[in-house]
């Protein structure tokens, strides 16, 4: 394998955690190595109708700011409601498939349920998530579409290049509708939208936008700026993840691996090994050193969470446990063989201790020395939440027994033997990028 050089840039503020998930630090790990091949997208931007939502809705509020007729401190508002007019129109229109696709599409249903016609507007009582602003596609999307070059680097709009995307493709085919679709998102008080009847030849123009299939020229736009990666990543990751979703074509048309699965180690396997063939060096060593880590993140978080399931047990009783399900080692570990790539990449995103413990922790289990892997993943544990402020670690030992404090996850049974040596428990974002591009190209 040809070995290259690691550059890092800012730690990705996407992969900070939020409140008190997360209760080992993996994830800033997982994620540092997933952005050395998937630059742009994140775990949650895997619908690209979403990313025409955005599109759309932001050129029509983009149209409206800089005609004067609302303000720019308005735009968040008026893309709450141009979020809403297009899912209520996308439903109303018998799309298939929306659960899961489409956010909101629960109260969107509810709304629609009698056939009549729906408020549109920024308040809550409207909004069709119990945070649109945060959990719809502005809170969850936007990010991405800077990355990928369709939003401006520094300001809520579309760049001049999805500008024209958008007066190229859909403008003309929404022509007669502009203005409907204008005063109902830049109303200053709340839209009447009336999809089946008032407004119905609006929705179905533009739920037509919103369709499943794919026009050439959206294809080659989504695929410059989503799939290959776009202007705000750096041109070193933009060019791996251009070399990483040729691979994947050529490994998912091959059928070795389903398009229409998630993607998991089998996937991995089998891009590391075609990128190796294609001469791909650095993108195979990158995909390497996931193979190496995740297996080792895996067992860790798996542990953890079995852990969380035995309060008021003693330690040696639950490592009993874990040496019944998991056997005397979990000899496909290998955490001391990690190469010096994956070992600065590990560091940059975590610390040296930090590595230390999970190591030591997947060595412990290597080797089926289950109390001390055990002993050091509640380590990790109380060493993260004391970064985040001195707060309580979650598991502590008290007189030989776990003492479990935090309440609230039903956490899953340990993994067989047979199950470990393929888990996949964390995405490097790959499966947006399988999904997304899936989506681009039209495979079933």
């Amino acid at each position: 394998m040809t070995h290259s050089m690691v550059f890092f840039t800012k730690i990705d503020d996407r992969a900070k955690v939020k409140g008190s998930r997360d209760p080992l630090g993996i994830e800033p790990i997982w994620s540092a190595f997933g952005r050395e091949v998937v630059g742009n997208l994140t775990t949650v931007t895997t619908s690209l109708r979403g990313f025409t939502t955005l599109v759309l809705g932001m050129y029509f509020v983009d149209r409206l700011v800089e005609r004067g007729r609302v303000s720019e401190g308005a735009r968040l508002s008026l893309f709450l409601r141009a979020e809403q007019l297009a899912a209520y129109s996308r439903h109303a229109a018998g799309q298939e498939g929306l659960r899961g696709e489409l956010r909101g599409i629960e109260r969107v249903k509810d709304r629609l349920a009698s056939g009549g016609s729906v408020k549109i507007s920024a308040d809550p009582a409207h909004q069709i998530l119990s945070d649109q602003r945060t959990y719809g596609l502005w809170g969850l999307y936007s990010q991405a579409a800077r990355k990928s070059g369709i939003f401006d680097t520094y300001a809520q709009k579309l760049t001049p290049d999805a500008t024209d995307f958008v007066e190229l493709f859909h403008a003309g085919k929404l022509r007669g509708f502009r203005k409907e679709i204008e005063d109902l998102i830049g109303k200053k008080e709340a839209a009447t939208f009336d999809p089946y009847n008032k407004h119905r030849a609006c929705a179905a123009t533009l739920a037509r936008q919103l369709a499943p299939k794919v026009e050439q020229e959206e294809r080659d736009y989504y695929m410059k700026t989503l799939v290959e990666g776009g202007e705000g990543m750096p041109p070193v990751v933009r060019a791996r993840q251009s070399e990483l979703w040729e691979t994947m074509a050529e490994v998912y048309d091959s059928k070795r691996v389903p398009w229409n699965s998630w993607f998991g180690m089998k996937d991995l396997r089998e891009l590391e090994h075609r990128a190796e063939k294609a001469g791909r060096g650095a993108l195979a060593e990158r995909l390497s050193y996931i193979r190496d880590v995740e297996p080792l993140l895996g067992a860790v978080a798996r542990l953890f969470g079995y852990l969380m399931r035995c309060g008021g047990r003693s330690v040696k009783a639950v490592a009993k446990d874990v040496e019944d399900t998991w056997g005397k080692g979990l000899v496909h570990l290998e955490p001391e063989a990690l190469p010096r790539g994956a070992i600065m990449i590990f560091d940059h995103a975590a610390s040296d201790k930090a590595r230390g413990r999970i190591v030591d922790a997947g060595s412990a289990m290597q080797a089926g020395k289950y109390s001390d892997a055990i002993r050091l993943v509640l380590e990790q544990n109380e060493a993260v939440m004391n970064a985040r402020g001195g707060a309580a670690p979650w598991v502590k030992i008290d007189r030989g027994k776990l003492d479990v404090r935090f309440r609230g996850d039903d956490w899953p049974s340990l993994p067989s033997r047979s199950e470990m040596p393929d888990l996949w428990t964390n995405s490097y974002f790959l499966n947006s990028l399988k999904a997304i591009g899936r989506s681009v190209v039209g495979r079933a």
